[in-house]
């Protein structure tokens, strides 16, 4: 029998996504009134079918078992699976190694992801008390959603592929005594890595840090309050800044964002009155010697009726153009090759926009509540397109999607009349878009 899920947990999400973006304005280039909230992992509940046997359908998504493991299809083009699940929690007990390659019905997959998918929302090891140990193998790129919450005894987490995307939320939850110290600064690591997150400032009276050279990550307000930080080295190992990172850091003077950024979250520098930003056609910059123009932080102000962003600008943050009242048009620069999550969410008077031939991916919420956009053009070298990326674009009758794209998140066309696309594509949308799902990311 099906279980509705409640449309509760839809109206949950999008109103943390409105507040942690919500910008309450006085003056056209008051910034500083931006309020945010992180919500961490969280609870959730999702659609339950009949088991039929030990393969579940789940609106044309397959599901399976195979061992202590449940499994999820997340690409049947290249047979890529995720897990989403443990069958036993009370079997999963010291050390674990997930398969890199699993079997079922005579069909072979590929172990790529940990953690939820965006239509089933189970938690992977979650509270595998007696986990002590783990090893992931090197055909994992992803894993993301809070997989070790609640694993106690976990102490150690070894992920083979050097290159596996990892979300700060695979660092929380497990290891209560896994933190190391280094200069001035907190960190949370895995095996061979024991400084990969920068979790928080040594204390909030420091006047300098000298990050970790093998650091990969700055954990969402880690630098929080450190009013006397004066001076801050980021190693080019950093390839993300979290959201608000070094908020009310007053006596900041100057930022170096190395080229290994590839990720830099919604206001990671407010407050910081001192810290000299690098200003192109009403926009704030921060960057390094060879491209002061790397990272493209926020607008100046949101009145201006139009934005042609840097030539040499690399990264667009999350939230960067968030409630521009007047804007039209912007142009990007082919040289952009990552724009960040809600970059023109409630960008009201957006009316068309070219995305460039380097960009890969296009993030989520990246377009949502754009109301007045009717012409968006996506380049064939676009692989994936995430949740409610052009959710509630009402006046965007139609939107072609390349062949190219072969990822798709939760209502990521909701409201737009004409999706043109794959029937792959249109598939994996009619699964998406019936009941609420868990939007994860």
């Amino acid at each position: 029998m099906n279980t509705k899920i409640t449309t509760t947990i839809i109206v949950v999400c999008l109103l943390g996504i409105a507040t942690m973006f919500s910008l309450s304005y006085g003056k056209c280039d008051d910034k500083e009134n931006i309020k945010t909230v992180d919500n961490g992992c969280l609870e959730h509940t999702y659609d339950v079918v009949e088991d039929a046997g030990d393969v579940r359908v789940i609106d044309n998504r397959k599901s399976f078992v195979s061992g202590e493991l449940k499994y999820v299809v997340i690409d049947s083009r290249n047979l890529f699976v995720s897990v989403i699940s443990v069958q036993n929690k009370e079997k999963i007990v010291g050390a674990f190694s997930i398969p890199s390659k699993v079997t079922h019905e005579g069909t072979t997959y590929t172990v790529t992801e940990i953690g939820p998918v965006a239509d089933i929302g189970e938690i992977a090891f979650h509270g595998c008390r007696k986990l002590q140990s783990i090893v992931i193998p090197n055909t994992v790129t992803e894993i993301h959603g809070c997989p070790f919450d609640k694993c106690s005894s976990l102490t150690a987490i070894n992920v083979l592929n050097p290159n596996a995307k990892l979300d700060e939320s695979v660092f929380f939850g497990w290891g209560e005594n896994v933190e190391i110290t280094f200069d001035n600064a907190v960190y949370r690591g895995i095996v061979g890595n024991p400084y990969y997150l920068l979790v928080k400032a040594k204390d909030k009276t420091i006047t300098s840090c000298k990050i970790h050279e093998k650091c990969r990550m700055i954990h969402w307000e880690a630098f929080n309050d450190c009013k006397e930080l004066q001076s801050i080295d980021i190693p080019n190992s950093v390839e993300s800044i979290g959201n608000r990172a070094f908020v009310g850091c007053l006596k900041l003077r100057s930022v170096t964002i190395p080229n290994s950024v590839r990720s830099i979250g919604p206001r990671a520098f407010p407050f910081c009155h001192e810290l000299m930003f690098n200003v192109y056609e009403n926009m704030f910059y921060l960057g390094n010697e060879s491209n002061p123009y790397y990272a493209l932080i926020s607008t100046k102000n949101n009145c201006d009726p139009e934005y042609k962003i840097h030539e040499n600008c690399e990264i667009i943050a999350s939230g960067a153009f968030h409630y521009t009242n007047k804007a039209t048009s912007i142009t990007i620069p082919n040289s952009v090759k990552v724009i960040g999550d809600y970059a023109f969410c409630y960008s009201k008077t957006l009316q068309s926009i070219t995305l460039p031939t380097s960009l890969k991916e296009i993030n989520t919420g990246t377009f949502s509540n754009c109301p007045s956009l009717t012409s968006v053009t996506i380049p064939n070298t676009v692989t994936k397109i995430g949740s409610f990326a052009f959710y509630n674009c009402t006046s965007l009758k139609s939107i072609e999607v390349p062949n190219s794209v072969t990822s798709i998140g939760v209502w990521t066309f909701k409201g737009v009349e004409d999706v043109r696309c794959s029937a792959e594509i249109r598939e994996c949308m009619e699964s998406l878009t019936g009941e609420m799902r868990r939007p994860y990311r």
